[in-house]
């Protein structure tokens, strides 16, 4: 059963299978695209800093990088390669904070 941000506990609703499977799948995705920019945040940023970052998140091989997403995204297409599974963008920002 999913449950809902704002719903009363005991009223989820309930899925398919084949959409609770994909819901799962996608969230093991996540987590695993998550644990692999916390495991190189500073590497990349330090190498990388104000810049997107193509990682393969199996590899931690650094696809391409670029300040400019759209020209960064145009290269993947160009090289064929799409953001899926393997390969996440990031962006390694070294501004930490922002008063306003």
């Amino acid at each position: 059963m999913v449950f809902i941000e704002g719903l009363k506990p005991g009223r989820g609703i309930k899925l398919p299978p084949e959409v609770r499977e994909e819901f799962a799948r996608q969230s093991e995705r996540m987590d695993r695209i998550e644990a692999f920019w916390e495991a190189h945040q500073a590497e990349f940023l330090e190498q990388y800093p104000d810049q997107f970052v193509a990682a393969d998140t199996e590899t931690g091989e650094v696809v391409d990088t670029d300040p400019d997403l759209f020209a960064l995204d145009r290269r993947l297409t160009e090289m064929g390669i799409t953001w899926d599974d393997r390969v996440a963008v990031k962006f390694m920002s070294t501004i930490r904070y922002v008063a306003w």
